[in-house]
């Protein structure tokens, strides 16, 4: 009976060594990680690169541009990649590439969309009937789309279940528009926001050099409302969301001091002509006084008039980053504060809240060093706010902070007050770059790491992208390093109808997570994970 009792506190010992001095070390490792379903590394010999990818009941639809025409691409209408011209050797104008995929991620079928000079991918969203619209940037005189007999010019295509071109209308002057998204009304008409610099074809008053513009048309393509919106030096967009009550939110900025723009912008230049003796010198030595860019951002309707249209003027000194829709009807700005004086005074980040009708309601500080950027802001399922970005961890602010740069969330209440802030990451450099929301409430976290320590484990080499779930509170629930021995990067998240997400981005690896590289160049890489 002794000897059986000896065993047993041997056992028991054991057990003790092993879970004190083998699991409790794992530290960040032993975190609950994303379990990849499947991955697929599509393209051809040459490059491709992502766009969009949108869940279906059967599979998805998935956007990019390709350069090849080997591999899983056929169809391509370019020159060789690399071709000879008068300027010397060029590389060739890819294609848009649009493909479905099953639920396990096969190829049912792909089409390369364009002429010989080359289409982009800027936006698409899948219609009710499986129809999937999509609004691409064309200079090709040839190939699938239609002629354009000047410069680029917009695509509006419905591109059926099967990959069928419908429809194709084509938009635009001789002089070049680019396309940054559309939204569809109640009346089943279109809006499409752009911008160009172009004052011919379909474009009518613009102000000269390039103009916001706006223009809403019918299924046959026939433009019912058009504006242009700016000034006469440059004007553009750079961000486009929709608003949940219909129409959408634009954010771009202007260095313009004139027609749509003089009220905000034109009396502080104006008055301050002959203002500082800096500028004064800088005037004298380049000829004309440093403009700055400043931002604005405009709501539309549902119908694309605009509801209101504000000019952030240099006073306000703000450089915007980006805007979230708010269920209220208002918007969020994010921005990485800048003063555009000569000297050039740095100020922290902060969050602006402007109302339904463009009043701001409020501007704070998120609390964090000058030096440190914010990416992105959504508004959570409590009304409250979350931003995303990379800290230095300059000043302690950050009593977790691991080394180099590293990703960083902040928590703030609906009325701008710092809830809880958090960074993560290694000793080298991890950024978080784009958010999500559960229907739990729980956050995704999209961004990318070069650690492999502190929070991150499994590293392939290299850059990885990087995903982390977080709780209400901003506790790691999992994190997951997903790449090869190359570089790699994830850079959208969607659910799938099967309750699975899908990462969207691009590799050069050919190890680690990533199997089936097509050449020595980038593929796109859709990775569904659990």
């Amino acid at each position: 009976m002794k000897q059986d009792n000896t065993t047993i506190t041997h056992a028991i010992a054991r057990f003790a060594f092993l879970f004190f001095f083998i699991l409790l070390p794992m530290g960040a490792s032993s975190q609950a990680s994303f379990t990849i379903r499947w991955q697929k590394c599509l393209g051809g010999s040459h490059d491709e690169t992502p766009g969009a990818v949108f869940p279906l009941d059967d599979g998805f639809f998935v956007f990019g541009e390709t350069y090849s025409d080997d591999g899983d691409v056929s169809g391509f209408h370019g020159k060789p990649f690399y071709f000879k011209t008068t300027h010397g050797i060029t590389m060739n104008s890819p294609d848009v590439w649009a493909l479905k995929l099953d639920l396990g991620g096969n190829i049912i079928w792909q089409k390369c969309l364009g002429g010989t000079d080359g289409e982009r991918f800027h936006f698409g969203e899948i219609a009710s009937d499986g129809t999937c619209l999509a609004v691409l940037e064309t200079s090709s005189k040839d190939g699938n789309l239609g002629i354009v007999p000047e410069d680029r010019k917009i695509a509006f295509v419905f591109l059926g279940p099967n990959g069928e071109i419908r429809m194709c209308h084509l938009f635009g002057g001789t002089n070049g528009e680019t396309p940054f998204g559309f939204f569809q009304n109640s009346s089943g008409e279109f809006t499409i926001i752009g911008n160009t610099f172009s004052n011919d074809g379909d474009v009518v008053n613009a102000h000269g050099n390039q103009d916001i513009w706006i223009f809403t048309f019918d299924h046959a393509g026939k433009i019912l409302y058009q504006s242009c919106i700016g000034g006469t030096r440059n004007d553009f967009v750079f961000r486009f969301k929709k608003c949940p009550l219909g129409g959408a939110f634009l954010l771009g900025n202007t260095d313009s001091f004139d027609y749509d723009m003089f009220q905000e912008t034109g009396w502080w230049l104006y008055s301050k002509l002959w203002g500082t003796s800096l500028e004064r010198k800088y005037l004298d030595y380049y000829g004309e006084l440093p403009i700055p860019e400043v931002p604005w951002v405009m709501r539309l309707d549902q119908y694309g008039k605009t509801v209101w249209f504000k000019v952030f003027s240099r006073k306000d000194e703000y450089s915007f980053q980006d805007i979230a829709p708010t269920s209220d009807g208002g918007v969020v700005i994010v921005g990485n504060g800048r003063s555009w004086e000569l000297e050039k005074v740095i100020e922290p980040p902060f969050l602006m809240k402007l109302s339904a009708s463009g009043k701001m309601e409020w501007k704070k500080s998120l609390g964090i060093d000058e030096s440190d950027l914010i990416f992105d802001v959504i508004e959570t399922l409590d009304k409250d706010f979350l931003v995303c970005g990379k800290t230095s961890g300059r000043k302690g602010i950050f009593p977790e902070y691991h080394g180099n740069d590293d990703a960083m969330v902040i928590k703030l209440s609906s009325t701008g007050e710092v809830q809880w802030k958090k960074c993560f990451g290694g000793s080298k450099s991890d950024q978080a770059s784009s958010l999500y929301q559960t229907e739990k409430g729980r956050f995704f976290i999209l961004g990318s790491s070069d650690s492999n320590d502190g929070d991150t484990s499994g590293n392939h080499g290299k850059g990885d992208a990087w995903l982390l779930e977080l709780d209400e509170k901003g506790a790691i629930l999992r994190q997951r390093l997903f790449g090869g021995s190359g570089f790699d990067t994830l850079n959208s998240l969607v659910k799938s109808k099967d309750g699975s997400y899908l990462l969207l981005g691009y590799t050069r690896s050919k190890d680690g997570d990533v199997q089936g590289l097509h050449g020595s160049f980038y593929d796109i890489w859709i990775v569904s994970v659990k």
